[in-house]
């Protein structure tokens, strides 16, 4: 049997089994709206950090270049 939750064995991972097996755990025991909750709230901090990221490397940017760079 396959385990539920497949290693990167390719990125380096500092976390503690015993941490990870509670991670995993919280993880499961959450509904599927609040799993996607979460995957939203990260996904707009992923954006949050593309976004300061491009302003930092071209800050004369306008809002009109910044979303291009960004590709939305």
């Amino acid at each position: 049997m396959q385990p539920l939750s497949p290693r990167i064995d390719s990125a380096p991972n500092e976390t503690d089994p015993r941490i990870e097996a509670l991670l995993v755990e919280g993880y499961r025991g959450l509904s599927p709206a609040q799993k996607l909750e979460r995957v939203r709230a990260l996904t707009r901090a992923a954006q949050q950090v593309a976004l300061a990221d491009i302003r930092r490397r071209h800050p004369a940017a306008d809002e009109r270049e910044q979303r291009a760079k960004r590709g939305t």
